[in-house]
């Protein structure tokens, strides 16, 4: 079995500065998790391409899968239009 965790579940300490959200891939990795589910509160990565970039290099250097979960409202309306291209 692989266990993993969502970043809405290190939400507190997002929010109170304890964790970033690239530190927390490097937490859920020392404490033995395989993935982690991105859900963008406490952070955001919309118009925000850096913070995308260093979570996808943070990811991939510590070998931990991410899985994005995206929310339509989180999204600026240039980004929502492209989406629904796809």
């Amino acid at each position: 079995m692989k266990v993993g965790l969502s970043s809405y579940s290190v939400l507190e300490a997002l929010n109170d500065g304890r964790l970033t959200i690239v530190e927390a891939i490097s937490w859920v990795k020392e404490n033995g998790g395989s993935h982690l589910e991105l859900v963008p509160y406490g952070y955001s990565v919309v118009d925000n391409y850096a913070l995308a970039d260093e979570i996808k290099e943070r990811a991939k250097a510590r070998r931990l899968n991410c899985l994005v979960i995206v929310c339509l409202r989180t999204l600026s309306s240039r980004q929502e239009r492209r989406l629904k291209k796809k």
